[in-house]
């Protein structure tokens, strides 16, 4: 049905993104994990073969509730259904660790300088609304930046 290739995309477009977040090279094949809520279980066996294709999983695990939880693994949740992305041996995790603790220190440092910008009556006062409103959408998405990099972190320190 239409429902569940949509629940499929939506599987794979969230492992592909996992690899994207982690630089994970397209070409590489990741094992992946599922644990999949009743509904979908089925349906990812049907067609394992195609989400290991689209995604480059090989192999992709599935598993039902209860089971336990990769360590040192992204994450995704589609539908009930949690996906992970074991990242040991994909990426030198010290490495990684330290370069996403960089980012997030550099993510950090804007961030407050754009909060002490917005937080300055004198700014808001005279600056044209456009540039306080861009001022304030580069806050939020700093803010989102900062979000998806805390996951990162607390990812690998899983």
């Amino acid at each position: 049905s239409e429902a569940e290739m949509e629940f499929l995309m939506e599987v794979i477009r969230g492992i592909r993104n996992m690899r994207g977040e982690m630089n994970i090279h397209p070409g590489r094949s990741v094992r992946c994990v599922a644990i999949a809520v009743p509904e979908h279980g089925a349906l990812l066996q049907s067609y394992r073969s195609y989400v290991e294709n689209l995604a480059n999983c090989d192999p992709l695990e599935i598993t039902g509730p209860g089971q336990s939880k990769p360590k040192q693994a992204l994450s995704t949740v589609v539908r009930g259904t949690e996906i992970y992305l074991p990242l040991a041996g994909l990426v030198d995790l010290d490495k990684e660790l330290a370069r996403l603790e960089k980012e997030a220190k550099t993510i950090d440092g804007v961030l407050q300088r754009v909060q002490k910008k917005l937080s300055n009556e004198q700014f808001l006062a005279k600056a044209p609304p456009e540039v306080v409103e861009k001022e304030r959408e580069r806050e939020a998405e700093l803010r989102r930046t900062k979000e998806a990099l805390n996951r990162r972190l607390a990812a690998l320190k899983s």
